[in-house]
């Protein structure tokens, strides 16, 4: 809204995309303006709260949800795991595995939606990168320096991808079946 009264002070004409209501009367036409840019600012807080609400409710996913187990049956664990799902990019030593989570139902579809694919998150042991993650980590936990950790893993070209690489709490995760690293290892290698 203060952005508008900025351009307008600045001379610039702001033309909306969206049809609005045009009076003729200067004062009625900024009210409009303003209910309608509350309006946005609604819409805009609704889409964030689903946003919000949607990543929550795919991350939280564990192996005995009923809707995931009608799409994978043959699932190997059933007792309350999560699923390890993560959107965006995984860090280094994890790969993508894609999984059926769902199906969405979409307005005006007609039959059947469209089917509910996610990312999981599992050990990359191509070029044995999952074990010269674990070799990092134990090698830092024996107070090893990044110098030798990079000359037997080369997981990084240089020393800053190994702070990274060591501040990461993915690593550490109690209680997750893939985590390299004790939780007493990462508190030993943050001093």
């Amino acid at each position: 809204m203060h952005s508008k009264s900025d351009l307008r002070l600045r001379g610039i004409t702001i033309i909306s995309l969206i049809a609005s209501v045009e009076t003729g009367d200067p004062a009625m036409n900024a009210l409009f303006e303003v209910v309608q840019g509350l309006q946005n600012e609604k819409l805009l807080q609704e889409q964030s709260d689903n946003t919000r609400r949607g990543l929550s409710d795919v991350v939280t996913l564990r192996d005995n949800d009923p809707v995931f187990r009608a799409h994978n049956p043959d699932w190997a664990t059933h007792d309350g795991r999560y699923l390890s799902i993560m959107p965006g990019s995984l860090p280094l030593g994890f790969k993508a595995e894609r999984i059926l989570v769902g199906v969405r139902e979409r307005k005006g579809c007609g039959q059947g939606g469209e089917q509910h694919y996610v990312q999981r998150m599992v050990p990359n042991h191509d070029d044995n990168l999952w074990e010269r993650c674990r070799l990092a980590w134990e090698m830092r936990h024996n107070g090893m320096p990044i110098k030798k950790i990079m000359e037997a893993t080369r997981l990084y070209k240089n020393a800053s991808g190994y702070d990274h690489f060591f501040e990461n709490r993915i690593y550490t995760t109690h209680g997750a079946e893939n985590a390299i690293s004790s939780r007493a290892s990462i508190d030993s290698t943050q001093h």
